[in-house]
């Protein structure tokens, strides 16, 4: 049976050593600048009350899920990589973050969310 090119995708992405080189490759210092930058301009853009709700889809280890939370947003992050929602588990424990964002395993393409459940 030939898998979809939506299950090619989602196989390969099931592998942890995958997010893990993406990890290695992709988290510097210099856009780890970028986005601190990049997420005050969109706090200051979403003009938001504080602890509204942000849904963070394909939110791989919770990096911007936490850097929403620093900017005083709530969070429910999702994707649908088992190892992937392991290891944010872990980084949002590591940052004493397991309050302000909670993790759902969900499928980007058939979210389960009604229309403006999010803030």
């Amino acid at each position: 049976m030939q898998l979809s090119q939506s299950d090619e995708v989602e196989k390969t992405l099931q592998k942890p050593d995958v997010h893990q080189a993406w990890e290695q490759a992709y988290r510097t210092p210099e856009n780890e600048a970028f986005y601190e930058l990049a997420f005050d301009a969109i706090a200051n853009n979403l003009d938001a009350p504080k602890n509204s709700l942000i849904l963070d889809v394909g939110c791989g280890s919770c990096a911007h899920s936490m850097r929403l939370v620093k900017r005083g947003f709530a969070v429910l992050a999702v994707d649908f990589s088992e190892p992937v929602l392991l290891a944010a588990e872990q980084n949002l424990k590591n940052r004493g973050m397991t309050d302000q964002v909670k993790l759902e395993r969900q499928n980007i393409l058939s979210l389960t969310y009604d229309d403006r459940a999010f803030d």
